[in-house]
């Protein structure tokens, strides 16, 4: 359930081990439903720098510009990908 893996990724990076989570965390930036990108999304963007290997996923979520992904844009601010290249 995406609900859990964002969780569970989510737990990982609060304990310290983003390079654990951050591959998880780049999966749900595509999963269908938009709780699960938004939870990603801001997960992710706690990270930091951590959070380049995501690169790609996260180029791919911003430039998804559906109005029910607005709040995963916004979210990905400043993080590594989110940056026009």
């Amino acid at each position: 359930a995406p609900d859990v893996a964002a969780a569970a990724a989510e737990a990982l990076r609060r304990a310290g081990r983003p390079g654990k989570a951050v591959p998880a965390l780049a999966n749900l930036l595509a999963d269908p439903s938009p709780w699960a990108r938004l939870a990603a999304a801001d997960a992710l963007a706690r990270v930091g720098p951590a959070a380049a290997p995501a690169a790609a996923a996260v180029r791919k979520a911003v430039a998804d510009d559906r109005p029910e992904n607005l709040y995963v844009r916004w979210a990905l601010a400043g993080t590594p990908g989110a940056e026009p290249r």
